[in-house]
């Protein structure tokens, strides 16, 4: 925890407080590229992997 309060407190001093915020911005847009190239499915804010009855779906393999 301490590692990253320092990481934090040295971005804030290299970067400004002005330009923390835009950096965040762009690490958010890169994030979300790079999961639209893999494939994977986008995220969305308070849904989880569960099913609209509210039942964990679960994949069975045979063999």
């Amino acid at each position: 925890m301490t590692e990253l309060l320092l990481v934090l407190f040295v971005t804030l001093l290299v970067f400004g407080a002005t330009r923390v915020p835009a950096l965040g911005d762009a690490l958010g847009r890169a994030v979300r590229n790079a999961r639209g190239a893999s494939g994977a499915p986008p995220a969305r804010a308070g849904e989880d992997r569960r099913g609209s009855d509210g039942d964990a779906r679960e994949t069975r393999r045979d063999g």
